[in-house]
């Protein structure tokens, strides 16, 4: 979180001013998610504890990378409502998190680990490609809030 979650936020800027919002935001939302995923779903079928740590610490670092993306964005998208906007977004992030403790050593207890982080990994891998759908250039319809 120390190295991923700033490196993001200013590779996000980068891109964002080189690409435009919209590519820019997306290209370091996805490849944060994307990459994750795949550090966490490799954490789940290595064999040594050592590399199954590092790669599951990688998959945090990968995810807290898009972290930038997704707070720029609200901004972008709305700027009169990016209070509510950032509101319903960390209330989705919390939601999940809220699950995640239960759901991960449930699924690992009836399928394994390989099948518990693998269902996280392709959560992961899903919220990359939603980047595909967000527009953060464009903005929101006024009347929507």
């Amino acid at each position: 979180m120390l190295v991923f979650c700033p490196l993001g936020g200013w590779v996000t800027d980068r891109l964002a001013a080189r690409y435009g919002l919209t590519t820019g935001r997306a290209i370091a939302g996805m490849t944060g998610m994307v990459l994750a995923g795949f550090a966490i779903a490799l954490g789940g079928v290595v064999d040594s504890p050592f590399l199954a740590i590092t790669s599951l610490s990688f998959g945090a670092g990968w995810l807290y990378f898009a972290v930038g993306a997704y707070w720029a964005s609200t901004t972008d998208l709305s700027k009169a409502h990016a209070g509510t906007l950032s509101g319903l977004m960390n209330t989705g992030a919390n939601i999940g998190g809220a699950i995640s403790p239960t759901l991960t050593p449930w699924l690992a207890h009836h399928w394994g680990w390989p099948v518990s982080l693998g269902v996280a990994a392709v959560v992961a891998i899903v919220g990359g490609f939603i980047w595909l759908k967000i527009d953060p250039g464009k903005g929101l319809r006024q009347d929507t809030f």
